[in-house]
């Protein structure tokens, strides 16, 4: 995703939904391992942004992206390959940085992959037996919250989530401090 994109922007679209949820929920956005991240009150949020037109569907454990014309596809129209491949990188990524940082594999909360669809003019199909939650932005709030209200079987502790919150979060402005102030001390 860019991040350096015209406003709206997807992550100011995304801070602005996650916005609306209760305080116990904590927005990453470029400052974790993988581009955007929702550390919730029961389990982590993983966002995979889809930004293409058509019908989304999961047939005979295949996702399926439909009704995108040549010309499209051609030019570039992002589609829904292999979310799972996405969501294996990215959760050996969470989990390498919260091992890193002093909590253990088993301590871990459970990582959810969401897949949130952008575009008003994606439909969605028949996701029966699909993996993973597919929503629209309108959709969002309100599908968290009911997932983390009525499947909640192990909270997440205000001592756990400082914890996590310090791990995930990447120490980017401490590195390039350092690296200024190395440039700078050779130049002097």
């Amino acid at each position: 995703m860019n991040r350096y994109a015209r406003s709206p922007r997807l992550d100011e679209i995304l801070a602005e939904e996650f916005g609306k949820l209760r305080h116990d929920y904590t927005f990453f956005s470029f400052s974790s391992p993988v581009p955007y991240l929702l550390l919730g009150p029961c389990r982590i949020w993983l966002p995979i942004i889809v930004n293409g037109g058509g019908e989304i569907s999961f047939k005979n454990g295949k996702w399926r992206h439909t009704g995108v014309g040549i010309f499209q596809r051609i030019t570039g129209q992002e589609s829904v390959v292999i979310p799972e491949l996405e969501v294996a990188e990215a959760s050996k990524k969470i989990q390498e940085q919260l091992a890193k940082n002093g909590i253990p594999y088993e301590e871990q909360p459970p990582l959810e992959p969401i897949i949130i669809l952008f575009m008003t003019n994606t439909t969605v199909g028949d996701l029966e037996d699909a993996p993973y939650a597919v929503v629209t932005i309108p959709m969002l709030k309100r599908y968290i919250r009911k997932q983390d209200r009525q499947d909640c079987t192990n909270a997440i502790s205000p001592e756990e989530n400082d914890k996590l919150i310090k791990a995930l979060a990447k120490k980017r402005s401490s590195l390039l401090l350092i690296c200024f102030r190395i440039i700078c001390k050779n130049n002097a």
